[in-house]
């Protein structure tokens, strides 16, 4: 555990030895900031839609926040350092997740002062901004851990940045993805059926089962409902296990990475 809150503490703190995690937190201060002041004369206090907003923001802030996690220590020649070190392998990998999902409470924490000031000019906190900021914090664990595992990955920092944003990016698409395959494999099956076997409602039913599928695999679609102020345990087990599934994969890249240098 010591050795845990060291890489911890190393980590969270290169965030601010570089422009990088001031950065970070003055664009999305700003931004929030922004939403914030034209929501309220507009529609009045309304949080979740901030929350929403700002969601919107990590196909491209949660790359360069998990880029550099593995790829500076290759850049500075300290990965055989931290490879050598009597720290396992998890304990590194969780030190730095850790520390990267610290550094992005600390980017969002104007939704804290926001709520506040809301609070304080009258307005009304309702169930559906806590489960949205529920969401919110979720999705963000899934996409950093997601982040974290093409760090690990790969070479260098751009790299690590660039693919991220092209998963993060494709999974606002997969909505529209899935609804292609389903009503491909719903025209498919109908075309294929010569003998008539295949009902016409049992190619649709097949069709949309398939596009369910692909939707479900989305992280934010799993707390749709949150935003609605509706809270379920399956979609808070379903983002922490899809989290654990990356640490998982970058445990086993960074230990063949770790096998290599010794």
């Amino acid at each position: 555990m010591k050795r845990l809150e060291a890489i911890f503490q190393r980590e969270l703190l290169s965030y601010f030895k570089s422009a990088t995690g001031w950065v970070l937190i003055a664009i999305f201060f700003g931004l929030s900031s922004f939403y914030f002041s034209i929501n309220l004369l507009a529609r009045g206090f309304f949080m979740a839609g901030e929350m929403q907003f700002m969601q919107s923001l990590f196909v491209m802030f949660i790359p360069i926040l998990t880029m550099k996690i593995f790829t500076e220590e290759r850049r500075n020649g300290t990965e055989v350092l931290l490879y050598t070190s009597p720290a396992s392998v998890w304990e590194i990998v969780m030190g730095k997740y850790l520390a990267a999902c610290t550094m992005f409470l600390l980017m969002t924490s104007s939704i804290w002062l926001h709520m506040l000031i809301g609070y304080l000019m009258g307005g009304r906190i309702h169930p559906a901004d806590w489960s949205t900021f529920i969401a919110l914090y979720l999705t963000a664990m899934a996409y950093i851990a997601i982040g974290t595992f093409f760090s690990a990955i790969a070479e260098n920092q751009v790299v690590a940045a660039v693919v991220s944003v092209v998963v993060f990016f494709l999974f606002i698409l997969m909505d529209t993805f899935a609804q292609m395959v389903g009503s491909f494999i719903t025209t498919f099956l109908g075309a294929i059926d010569f003998a008539n076997v295949i009902k016409s409602q049992g190619a649709i039913d097949a069709g949309a089962a398939v596009e369910k599928a692909i939707s479900w695999l989305t992280p934010s679609n799993r707390v749709a409902t949150y935003t609605e102020g509706v809270f379920s345990i399956l979609p808070f087990i379903f983002l922490l296990s899809y989290a654990f599934l990356f640490l998982f994969f970058t445990t086993r890249a960074i230990e063949k990475r770790r096998w290599t240098q010794k």
